[in-house]
C-alpha cells in the first residue's frame, strides 16, 4: 500500500532546512529512540515536525502528529513554529532575525484576521508589534528583524543567502546599499562632475552611498570648490554632513558643541595649535604638542 504523502505547512518553511549533520544527528536518534515528539498538524499540512517526517519516511516508521490546538498553541499558529524550530536548532544570529522577519509577515496577516473575529489572545501577541512579537521568540533584536524586513524587500536573493547561513545579516544589508549607490544614476552623475581628488577611496565611498547617502548631503558636497572639498573632506569621512563640516570650518565652535567636535576642528585645522571653547560650562582646551 503506497502512503499518501503529508505536505509541509508554508509556515514551517520560513525556517531553512537543516544542516546534513544536524538531519543526520536527528535521524539516527529517531532510529535509536523513536520519535519522542510528535509533530503538529495544520490544516492536513505538517506545521511543525517536517524533518521528522523525512526521517520516519526513510526509517518506513510511523509519523507521530497531533493536530494544532489553539488553547495549547497559542492563537498565533506562526509563534509555534518560532518556539519548536528555535529552541531546536542551531541558528546563527542572522538567521534568526531573517527567520523572525520572513514569520513576521505572517503574524500580520493572522493577526488582521483574529482581530476581524474580535479574538483576543491570553498573552497578548494580538495588540503588539509583529516584529517585536517574532524578534522575541527567535532570540533576536526587534532592530534586526526590521533591518531583514527591508532587506528581503530590497534584495530577495541576497535575504535568502542569509537564511541559508551564506553571508552575514550586516554584509548583506551594506552590499545592497552600495549596490543602490552604484545603480543611481543621479548620483554618478554628480560625482563624475568632482574636481581632482587624490583620494581614490574616499571618492569609492561617495559612489558606494556609504558617506554623504542622501542625494542633498552630495549636492552640498559636489557645490563646493576643490579647495573647500578637500578641508570638509576629513569630516565627511568620520560621518559628519556638509553643512555641518562648513559650520565649523566658517564658525567658532559653539556651547551646543561636543568634545569631539572640537578635537576634531583642531585636527582639520592645520594652521593653529590651539582651540579653546564652553561645553556645558567647563573650559576645554585642545593643543597640539608637535
Amino acid at each position: 500500500m503506497i502512503k499518501e504523502k503529508i505536505e509541509c505547512h508554508k509556515l514551517a518553511l520560513a525556517v531553512p532546512e537543516m544542516s546534513e549533520l544536524e538531519y543526520s544527528e536527528l535521524k539516527e536518534s529517531i532510529a535509536e529512540n523513536g520519535q519522542r515528539e510528535p509533530g503538529i498538524m495544520l490544516d492536513g499540512q505538517i506545521l511543525d515536525g517536517r524533518h521528522r517526517y523525512r526521517a520516519c519516511e526513510e526509517l518506513d516508521l510511523p509519523f507521530a502528529y497531533r493536530p494544532y490546538d489553539q488553547k495549547r498553541d497559542g492563537l498565533i499558529p506562526e509563534i509555534v513554529v518560532l518556539d519548536a524550530n528555535i529552541r531546536r536548532r542551531h541558528l546563527s544570529p542572522a538567521q534568526k532575525a531573517v527567520i523572525g522577519a520572513e514569520l513576521a509577515e505572517q503574524i500580520k496577516v493572522e493577526k488582521a484576521r483574529l482581530k476581524k473575529q474580535k479574538s483576543t489572545s491570553p498573552r497578548g501577541e494580538v495588540g503588539r508589534y509583529s516584529s517585536v512579537i517574532a524578534a522575541e521568540k527567535v532570540g533576536a533584536s526587534p532592530r534586526s528583524v526590521q533591518r531583514a524586513e527591508k532587506l528581503k524587500k530590497d534584495d530577495p536573493e541576497a535575504f535568502e543567502d542569509v537564511k541559508s547561513g551564506k553571508v552575514d545579516l550586516n554584509n548583506a544589508v551594506k552590499k545592497v546599499k552600495i549596490n543602490k549607490a552604484r545603480g543611481d544614476s543621479d548620483r554618478q552623475g554628480m560625482i563624475d562632475t568632482l574636481g581632482e581628488l587624490d583620494d581614490k577611496e574616499f571618492v569609492r565611498a561617495l559612489r558606494d552611498g556609504i558617506v554623504l547617502k542622501k542625494a542633498k548631503e552630495l549636492e552640498d558636497f559636489v557645490a563646493l570648490d576643490n579647495a573647500k572639498q578637500r578641508e570638509v573632506k576629513g569630516m565627511i569621512v568620520r560621518g559628519w554632513t556638509t553643512a555641518k563640516a562648513l559650520r565649523y570650518l566658517d564658525t567658532e565652535i559653539t556651547s551646543e558643541s561636543l568634545i569631539k567636535d572640537l578635537i576634531f576642528r583642531a585636527i582639520d585645522t592645520p594652521g593653529k595649535s590651539h582651540f579653546t571653547t564652553i561645553v556645558n560650562g567647563w573650559e576645554v582646551s585642545v593643543t597640539k604638542t608637535t
